[in-house]
C-alpha cells in the first residue's frame, strides 16, 4: 500500500518536474521549510531597510498548511522528497501585495490536515484527496514559476499578474470545494461518499479551467487581431505551408538536425547563437529550412519551456516581403501571436498609436527588441536573404546581430538566430566569423539520391523499365544535380510526365538529357512551347506571363476567370473560355501547384513559377515578354473595370444578373492592382508594341475619366497621352492616399452588397458550379478598402467586417476592454488621448507602482489640492486659516482656486468656493486669474463653475484675457463659451495691441477667426 501511495505522489510530482529547467530541478530537490524562513527573513530585512514593509504574515496560513500536508503525507510514504518541491517553488515570493494576497488566500483555502490524520490512516483511498491537495499546491507554483521567471517580467507585470490571476482562480475554486467535503466529513458524511464527490469536484475543476482557458484565448485572439490589422504584417503562415509542401520525401532534411554545428546552435544553453545556412540558387534552402521552422514549431507546442519561434521568409517578387520594416512587422506580429501576456502588454501601446507611426521602423524595432527579451529562448529563423531589396538584407542582418552583440554577460534571453541566403558577398561578409552550414554537403547529396530512387520508382513503373534503367535515370539525374535539387525536381517531373516510352529514351538522349538547370528548364519549356499544340501553347504564354508579373499569389480560380470573362463585351463565356485541362498539364514542371485543402486542381489551388531562377530563365530567353505581360493585364484590368457590369448608375438588379454568371470574380485582383500594372507600362513607349502601348494610355484614360472624383477631368479628356500620363505619376504612390482619388470603394461596395445576397439564395446547380470554380470557397464579407489585405481574405460574419471597417475608419481605439470605445474607437490621436484623460487618468499610467507605506506627515494644501484629496483639504479649512491670505499659500502661479483650474479638480473648485475662495484672486508673481488656468488647461466645465461664481471675463494677464487663451488652446467650444457671456470684449487687445481674432489669424485658426467675427 505504501509503494501505491508513493507511486501517487511520484506521479503529480513528475508531471511537476516537466516544467522545470535541470537548474531548477537541482535547486528544488534539497529544498526544506528552513530555506522558506530563511528567504522570508532575507526579503523582510532588506524591504526594512527600503522602508518597504510588507505583511509577511499573509504567507503564515500557506506555510502552517503545508507543514500539515508535509506531515500526514509523511504517514504515508517512506520520506518526503515530494515537499520540498513544495517548499522550493514557495522561495519565488516577492514583496508584491498581490502574491501576497494569492499565498493567503490558498492558505486559508486548506484545511488544518493533522487534525484528519487518523481518518486517512483508518481510510487509505482517501489518500487521493490529499494527493489532490499536493497536485494543487503544486500546479500554482507551476504557473507561478511560469509566468515570474520569464525574463523582464517586472517591465509587464500589470499584463503577467492578470494572466496568473485568472489561471489560479480554478486552482483557489478547488481546493475551497474540497475543504469543504473534508470539514462535511464531521456532520457524519460518509467518508466513502467523499469519494464520490471528490470525481465529481475534478469534473467541475476541469471545467472550469477549461472555462477560463477559453475565455482568456478568446480575449488573446481578439487582441492579436486589432494588432495585426494595425501592424498591416505580410502574411507568413502561407510561405512555410507552401514551403513545406515541397518537402519531397519524409527522409528530406533530417539530416541537418544530426550536424553539429545545428545541434550547437539549438542546445540548451544561456548564450547567444547564431548559423549561416548557405547554398547556390535551387539547391534547397528554403524547403530545409521550412523543416527547421517545422520542428521549431513542433517542440514548441509540445514544450513547457519559455521560448518562442519567429521566421520570416524574404520574397523577391512580393513587395510586401522584401524589406527590413516587413521583417519586423511580421515577427512582432508572431511574438505577439504566441504570447498572450506580451499581447496584453502591448495592446494599449499599439492601439493608441497612429498607424503610421506604429510601421516606423524604429518604432517596430523597440517592440521586437522587448518582446523577444521577454523569453528565455528566441528562435528566429530567417530565409531567402538573397532575395530582399536592395541593402535590406544588410540592414537586417546587422540589427539582428547589434541584438547579439550589444547585450550584456547577464542577459536573460539567450537568441538563436539562422540566416539563410545564397554567398552574395553581403552576408559572407556579416557572418564571417559565424559558424555555417552549406548545402554542398554529403549529407544533403544522399537526400538528391534518396528522391531521384523514389521518382524513378514512379517512372519505371508507369512505363514498365527494367530495374537497371530505372537506377541508371536516378544516378545520371543524382549526378547532374550537383547539390540542386531543383534541378533534379525539374528533370525528373518532365521524365516523368513523358506520354510514351519512346519519348522517355529520347529524353535521356546524350545532347537532350539537360546539362544544367537551364538546359534543364529549356527541355521543359520546348514542350510547353514548341511542341505543344497552338492552342496549348497560347494558354500557357498567358497564365506563365500573368503569374510572372501578378502583383500577388494567384488562384486558379483567378486563371480560369481570366479565360471566362471578356470585359468588352461586359459577359461571362464559362462553357466556351473554361480551361479543359489543369495547369500542370499546360505548364509542366515549370509550375508549382499548392493546395491546402490537399486535393488537387481545386479552384482555391495556388499556382506559382517553381523557381525565381525559372522565372528569370522565361524572361531572358524570350519564352514570355514581361513588358507584354503587363500591358494585357493592364488593358484587361481598365477595361473590365469600365465594362458596363461596373456602370456606376447600374441598379441592384442588374449587378445581381452579373454577379450569379461570375463576371465579378476578378474584382478582387483588378481593383487594387490596375495601377500596378498600368505604371509598369508608362515608361515602356519604345519597348512595347506602339498599338498596345496606345490602347493601354487610352484605356487608362477611360478608366480615369470614370473614376475620379479629385482630378481634372478635363486634362484625361483632352485626349493627349501626357496629360494622362502626367496624371498617373501625379497620383500618390501610397495605395492608402491614392484610394481617396477615386470612388472605386464606392462602387465595390454597391457590387459586394448584392454578392453578399447570393450566398443566402436558393440556385440550381449549373450556377452553383460556375460560382464555385470562379469566386471559389471564399469568406463572403470584404473589407472595402482596395490596399487592405481583407479586401480579398474577407471574414465569415458581417459583424467582424463591420468591426474591421471600423477600426478602419475609427483607429484609435481605447486600450480599456471594459470601456464602450475599446472596440469602436475614434478618428483622431487627440479625441483618444482626452477621453483616456477623462475617464482612465489613473489606470492610463504602464509605471509599476507598488502600494506605499503611509507618511505621518500630513500634506501641504497645494498637495491636497493637486491630489483632490478633499478630507485633507477640509482638516486644513477647519483648522481656521484664511484661505485668501497670502502667508498660508506659497505657490507663485496663483492661489488655491488657481491650483484647483490648473490641476483640473472641479471638485475642489466647488470645495474651495464654498469655502469663500476668491473667484479672481491672483498673486504678484502669479500667471493670471482660475479662469485663465481652467482656460488653459481647456476645462470648460471648471470655466462655467468659475463663471456662474462671478469670474471676470476681462481680466488681464499682461493684457492677455481668458479669450486670448482659449484662443491660442484651440479650443473652439471655449471660445463659443466666453463669447456668449455678456461683459465679453471681443475685441479686447493685448498689452501689444493683439485682439484675440488677431491671435486667431496668427495661428491659423479658421474656425475660430470665423466665430469671432461673426460674433463682431
Amino acid at each position: 500500500m505504501a509503494q501505491q501511495n508513493e507511486e501517487r505522489f511520484q506521479r503529480v510530482l513528475t508531471r511537476f518536474k516537466r516544467s522545470l529547467t535541470q537548474k531548477d530541478d537541482n535547486e528544488f530537490s534539497i529544498c526544506s521549510l528552513q530555506h522558506v524562513k530563511e528567504a522570508c527573513d532575507a526579503i523582510e530585512r532588506k524591504h526594512g531597510c527600503d522602508r518597504e514593509l510588507r505583511h509577511m504574515g499573509r504567507l503564515i496560513g500557506f506555510i502552517e498548511a503545508v507543514k500539515q500536508l508535509d506531515k500526514v503525507i509523511g504517514v504515508f510514504v517512506n520520506a518526503s522528497p515530494f515537499v520540498c518541491f513544495i517548499w522550493a517553488a514557495s522561495t519565488h515570493i516577492d514583496s508584491f501585495d498581490k502574491l501576497l494576497d494569492a499565498y493567503d488566500r490558498i492558505g486559508s483555502a486548506i484545511p488544518g490536515l493533522q487534525q484528519y490524520e487518523a481518518t486517512f490512516t483508518e481510510h487509505r483511498t482517501l489518500v487521493t484527496v490529499l494527493e489532490d491537495y499536493y497536485s494543487d499546491i503544486l500546479e500554482f507554483h507551476r504557473m507561478a514559476l511560469a509566468i515570474f521567471k520569464r525574463p523582464r517580467w517586472k517591465n509587464m507585470y500589470h499584463s503577467v499578474w492578470k494572466t496568473f490571476d485568472s489561471s489560479i482562480g480554478p486552482i483557489l475554486h478547488s481546493l475551497c470545494k474540497r475543504r469543504e467535503l473534508l470539514e462535511s466529513e464531521k456532520s457524519s458524511a460518509a467518508l466513502y461518499e467523499i469519494q464520490r464527490l471528490r470525481k465529481d469536484l475534478s469534473a467541475m475543476y476541469t471545467e472550469h479551467r477549461q472555462q477560463v482557458d477559453e475565455e482568456r484565448l478568446q480575449k488573446h485572439k481578439a487582441r492579436v487581431f486589432q494588432i495585426r490589422e494595425r501592424l498591416d504584417a505580410p502574411t507568413y503562415e502561407i510561405d512555410q505551408e507552401m514551403a513545406a509542401e515541397n518537402i519531397l520525401i519524409d527522409s528530406s532534411g533530417k539530416w541537418i538536425f544530426d550536424s553539429n554545428k545545428f545541434k550547437t546552435w539549438k542546445a540548451d544553453t544561456t548564450r547567444h547563437s547564431i548559423l549561416y545556412l548557405n547554398g547556390i540558387p535551387g539547391a534547397g534552402k528554403t524547403t530545409l529550412v521550412s523543416a527547421v521552422i517545422k520542428k521549431l514549431l513542433d517542440e514548441r507546442n509540445s514544450a513547457a519551456l519559455n521560448h518562442c519561434v519567429v521566421y520570416f521568409y524574404f520574397k523577391h517578387q512580393d513587395p510586401t516581403k522584401q524589406s527590413h520594416n516587413s521583417l519586423l512587422r511580421s515577427i512582432l506580429d508572431q511574438l505577439v501571436s504566441q504570447d498572450s501576456t506580451m499581447s496584453d502588454h502591448l495592446f494599449n501601446r499599439i492601439s493608441s498609436m497612429d498607424p503610421t507611426s506604429l510601421r516606423l521602423t524604429r518604432t517596430l524595432e523597440g517592440f521586437v527588441k522587448e518582446a523577444l527579451g521577454s523569453h528565455q529562448t528566441a528562435y528566429i529563423v530567417i530565409d531567402g536573404l538573397d532575395e530582399s531589396a536592395p541593402r535590406e538584407a544588410k540592414t537586417s542582418t546587422e540589427w539582428f546581430l547589434s541584438l547579439v552583440k550589444g547585450s550584456s554577460e547577464n542577459a536573460t534571453t539567450s537568441l538563436r538566430i539562422l540566416f539563410s541566403g545564397q554567398r552574395d558577398g553581403v552576408l559572407d561578409l556579416l557572418l564571417v566569423d559565424e559558424p555555417s552550414i552549406t548545402l554542398e554537403n554529403t549529407a544533403h547529396t544522399e537526400d538528391i539520391k534518396d528522391y531521384c530512387s523514389r521518382i524513378c520508382e514512379q517512372i519505371g513503373k508507369k512505363f514498365g523499365l527494367p530495374h537497371q534503367f530505372q537506377e541508371d535515370i536516378g544516378h545520371r539525374v543524382a549526378d547532374g544535380a550537383k547539390g540542386m535539387f531543383l534541378y533534379a525536381r525539374v528533370v525528373l517531373n518532365n521524365l516523368l510526365s513523358q506520354t510514351r516510352l519512346s519519348s522517355l529514351r529520347n529524353e535521356m538522349q546524350p545532347g537532350t538529357f539537360p546539362e544544367g538547370i537551364e538546359t534543364a528548364y529549356e527541355r521543359v519549356a520546348v514542350r510547353v512551347f514548341k511542341e505543344s499544340s497552338p492552342s496549348e501553347r497560347k494558354d500557357a504564354k498567358l497564365i506563365l506571363g500573368w503569374i510572372a508579373c501578378a502583383g500577388r499569389l494567384l488562384r486558379w480560380r483567378e486563371i480560369q476567370s481570366s479565360f471566362c470573362i471578356t470585359p468588352n463585351e461586359g459577359v461571362v463565356e464559362y462553357e466556351e473560355g473554361k480551361l479543359r485541362v489543369t495547369c500542370k498539364e499546360l505548364c509542366r514542371s515549370l509550375v508549382d501547384v499548392y493546395s491546402g485543402s490537399g486535393n488537387r486542381n481545386e479552384p482555391d489551388d495556388i499556382i506559382k513559377i517553381v523557381h525565381d531562377t525559372a522565372r528569370e530563365y522565361l524572361i531572358q530567353n524570350n519564352w514570355i515578354n514581361i513588358n507584354q505581360a503587363h500591358a494585357r493585364l493592364a488593358i484587361f484590368c481598365s477595361r473590365y473595370l469600365t465594362s458596363k457590369p461596373f456602370d456606376c448608375g447600374i441598379d441592384d438588379r442588374t449587378i445581381h444578373s452579373h454577379a450569379i454568371k461570375g463576371y465579378y470574380a476578378l474584382q478582387d485582383y483588378a481593383v487594387p492592382f490596375w495601377f500596378y500594372h498600368t505604371m509598369e507600362c508608362i515608361e515602356l513607349p519604345g519597348k512595347l508594341d506602339n498599338t498596345m502601348w496606345q490602347e493601354v494610355i487610352a484605356l487608362a484614360r477611360d478608366f480615369l475619366n470614370s473614376y475620379t472624383i479629385l482630378l481634372d477631368k478635363e486634362s484625361t479628356r483632352s485626349g493627349e497621352n501626357e496629360a494622362v500620363i502626367e496624371t498617373l505619376k501625379g497620383l500618390p504612390q501610397d495605395d492608402r492616399e491614392r484610394s481617396t482619388y477615386f470612388n472605386i470603394e464606392f462602387r465595390t461596395i454597391r457590387i459586394r452588397r448584392v454578392l453578399e445576397t447570393i450566398q443566402n439564395e436558393t440556385l440550381d446547380h449549373t450556377t452553383r458550379e460556375i460560382l464555385m470554380n470562379l469566386h471559389g470557397t471564399i469568406k463572403t464579407y470584404k473589407c472595402t478598402k482596395p490596399w487592405c489585405e481583407f479586401f480579398t481574405a474577407g471574414y465569415e460574419r458581417m459583424e467582424d467586417r463591420r468591426l474591421h471597417l471600423d477600426r478602419h475608419d475609427l483607429p484609435f481605439c481605447c486600450a480599456f476592454e471594459e470601456c464602450p470605445v475599446y472596440l469602436v474607437g475614434f478618428d483622431t490621436q487627440s479625441k483618444l488621448d482626452q477621453h483616456v484623460e477623462r475617464y482612465h487618468r489613473d489606470a492610463a499610467s504602464n509605471k509599476l507602482e507598488f502600494p506605499k507605506t503611509r507618511s505621518k506627515k500630513a500634506p501641504t494644501f497645494h498637495e491636497a489640492i493637486t491630489r483632490s484629496d478633499l478630507a485633507a483639504i477640509r482638516a486644513i479649512l477647519h483648522s481656521g486659516i484664511n484661505i485668501n491670505n497670502p502667508k498660508y499659500w506659497k505657490y507663485r502661479k496663483g492661489g488655491p482656486l488657481y491650483a484647483a483650474a490648473e490641476s483640473s479638480q472641479i471638485e475642489v473648485c466647488k470645495l474651495l468656493l464654498e469655502n469663500g475662495a476668491i473667484v479672481d484672486y491672483t498673486t504678484p508673481t502669479g500667471e493670471g486669474t482660475p479662469l485663465h488656468a481652467a482656460a488653459r488647461s481647456g476645462q470648460i466645465e471648471i470655466c462655467k463653475l468659475l463663471l456662474e461664481n462671478g469670474a471676470s471675463i476681462n481680466t488681464s494677464l499682461s493684457g492677455e484675457k481668458p479669450l486670448h487663451v482659449a484662443v491660442l488652446a484651440d479650443n473652439l467650444e471655449m471660445v463659443n463659451l466666453f463669447l456668449s457671456q455678456e461683459k465679453c470684449i471681443p475685441d479686447a487687445t493685448d498689452n501689444e495691441g493683439a485682439s484675440p481674432f488677431f491671435y486667431a489669424c496668427r495661428e491659423g485658426k479658421l474656425a475660430i477667426s470665423k466665430m469671432i467675427f461673426r460674433t463682431g
